[in-house]
């Protein structure tokens, strides 16, 4: 099925590619090896249904990055990578649970669809998240193990210091949150272009957390307070936002939570640079101290959002005009000012998320809209309880699929034992006034019907699209894990999924995509929740009518009098 392919000699490679890094790029293809194979075009996804009804997985295509965490981020020196947190090489090998693996960065904290190249391979976008990084509660409790369960889970690291065993530890505090283009090939994933994400200034920002309302930065092993870096961000998800240029797109992060626009224009100095950053009315950051635009449109009670559980997924509407940005688990809301008359509750086990709707038509001067709310599946409180369900990534359908022109119709990557992608419409979703019924309020009603009988709001309805659980082969995959925080839709049938691997933590490998073909196309899913999309007949006006019957009349003539001749 492929065909192989002739590769650049690795020093022309590697020269170029210092020259065009010194010039502000990154063609990491060059350096980290061309596959053997041609890279998938959109003739290589399957474009049917499969003949089950749950789908199959077809393939699995593991991250290739033989430069480490150093591709992604060459400003950085070997020494700021590589210590006993942030392992390589041959040391990866056997190394404790709690450590990370620089041989393998993550890049799939957010999947989409990027382009077509101009030798027609299929183009992704994908998202870095904050980096490496430890939990200093985790790594209190595995010191209180002893033996070789302990030397398995920490090895000879030190304790956590005395009051620091709580907050996150990072390992590797320079790097810089990284979006990057990727494509497929026959035996795995190849990295292309990658940026990172910068300031006004062009400097780098890092992944660590931005104030005191985030998990306490700490360094590697949990063993020293750092500062917090104000720009800094725990990225998620990516979008492009149609038709700007130079060509934009709209990341999320967990921590404030916010949204942010960022240049990815992959030719330009400029690429990575974040443009504005929208956060809660009540949030600290300011744009002196985050080097770049901040602006507080979002709702105030957002700020009562779960630690790392913000922003983690986002979409953009076809006509880059609206972006909705979904909160990645229920609230955890701990203000009184919020909670109803009668007594608190656990509001981590609400059976809903909040959702923003943004008017971005001027993409730096976004209006907060309205908000909206996603159903949870229920059916997961029995398994493990409300409180572990994510939501992990988003996209908005297009006409492609059979729904209207900028309905708002997603697809929504809803995580827990198992996987799922549901076709979700918020259409059918009461846009709220935050105003009128404050977010963290709504939270604590917990249940759908509370929230119904007492404000009248209806949530989005959903419809199934994949579930791993039953997925045919899918655990048969390299990768096939339930950390799966990126999709991207191919076609009406074929969709890639990948996995967010921590950086090695806890043992993991590379990335992995996956390319899942469907039980059930999305046109006929889109049908089923009563959406059809017939294009528009283009309207004629007389005078293009008169001349297009005389150029007829003409054509006709002509090839009349050469018959004669």
């Amino acid at each position: 099925m492929f065909k192989k392919k002739n590769t650049q000699s690795p020093i022309a490679a590697t020269l170029a590619c210092g020259l065009l890094i010194a010039a502000g790029s990154s063609p990491l293809a060059m350096v980290h090896g061309a596959s053997s194979y041609e890279t998938y075009k959109a003739s290589d996804f399957p474009s049917i249904a499969h003949t089950n009804s749950v789908g199959k997985a077809v393939s699995a295509h593991p991250l290739h990055t033989p430069l480490g965490i150093r591709g992604f981020n060459p400003f950085l020196e070997k020494s700021e990578i590589i210590n006993d947190a942030s392992l390589e090489g041959t040391d990866c090998v056997g190394r404790p649970t709690h450590a990370t693996c620089a041989d393998y960065p993550a890049i799939a904290s957010g999947l989409t669809m990027g382009h077509y190249d101009k030798d027609g391979s299929v183009v992704f976008y994908g998202i870095s998240d904050r980096g490496p990084n430890q939990d200093c509660g985790d790594l209190s409790d595995a010191h209180l193990e002893t033996g070789a369960v302990k030397t398995a889970l920490v090895g000879s690291s030190p304790a956590p210091a005395d009051g620091l065993g709580s907050g996150k530890g990072f390992p590797v505090p320079k790097f810089a949150p990284t979006i990057a283009t990727l494509t497929l090939s026959g035996d795995r994933a190849n990295v292309v272009n990658t940026c990172y994400l910068k300031r006004t200034d062009l400097s780098p920002i890092t992944g660590v957390s931005t104030n005191v309302a985030d998990d306490a930065p700490r360094d590697a092993w949990c063993q020293t307070t750092l500062a917090y870096d104000e720009g800094g961000q725990d990225a998620e998800d990516l979008q492009a936002i149609p038709g700007t240029n130079p060509p934009l797109g709209v990341i999320v992060d967990e921590y404030n939570p916010s949204v942010s626009i960022v240049n990815i224009d992959w030719e330009s100095p400029s690429c990575g640079v974040i443009l504005a950053r929208y956060v809660p009315e009540d949030t600290v950051t300011t744009t002196e101290g985050a080097g770049y635009p901040i602006k507080k449109i979002l709702p105030k009670s957002w700020s009562q959002r779960r630690k790392n559980r913000g922003l983690e997924n986002v979409a953009v509407s076809p006509d880059g005009k609206t972006v909705i940005a979904i909160m990645q688990s229920a609230m955890d809301v701990k203000d009184a000012t919020y909670f109803n008359e009668t007594a608190a509750f656990d509001t981590r086990d609400a059976e809903f998320v909040v959702a923003a709707v943004l008017n971005i038509t001027d993409p730096v001067d976004a209006k907060l809209v309205s908000q909206k709310y996603y159903p949870i599946d229920t059916d997961w409180r029995a398994a493990s309880g409300l409180d572990k369900v994510k939501m992990s990534a988003a996209w908005w359908m297009t006409t492609d699929y059979g729904v209207g022109e900028n309905k708002e119709v997603l697809i929504m990557l809803e995580r827990d034992t198992s996987v799922r992608l549901y076709m979700t419409d918020f259409e059918a979703a009461t846009p709220v006034d935050e105003a009128v019924w404050p977010s963290a309020f709504l939270h604590t009603l917990t249940t759908k019907a509370a929230v119904t009988e007492r404000t009248g709001i209806q949530f989005a309805k959903k419809q199934l699209i994949l579930d791993t659980a039953t997925l045919e082969g899918y655990g048969d995959m390299t990768g096939a894990t339930t950390k799966v925080e990126g999709f991207a839709v191919v076609n009406d049938c074929a969709i890639v999924m990948a996995n967010d691997n921590d950086f090695g933590l806890e043992g993991n490998t590379a990335t992995s995509l996956v390319v899942a073909q469907l039980g059930k196309c999305l046109k006929a899913i889109a049908e089923d929740m009563g959406y059809t999309y017939t294009p528009p007949v283009p309207t004629v006006s007389p005078a293009s009518s008169l001349k297009s019957s005389l150029v007829g009349v003409a054509t006709a003539f002509a090839v009349v009098f050469a018959a004669l001749l």
